[in-house]
């Protein structure tokens, strides 16, 4: 399961959580470039009753 983003521009912000979530693709590219650039997304995995979250992706490492 990837990080699946419905462009709300919160999670997905360092202000917000700390890092950067990143989509797939993004991932994917990134992954082809540099490896040891991402991380596994720290934490979420789920949330809801409309605070929304989920997750389960990477992260860029910083």
């Amino acid at each position: 399961m990837g990080f699946s983003c419905t462009y709300c521009a919160r999670c997905c912000t360092r202000a917000f959580n700390g890092h950067v979530l990143l989509l797939d693709e993004d991932a994917a590219r990134i992954r082809s470039i540099d490896p040891t650039a991402l991380e596994p997304q720290p934490e979420y995995d789920l949330c809801d009753q409309y605070g929304t979250f989920y997750v389960s992706g990477y992260t860029l490492r910083a």
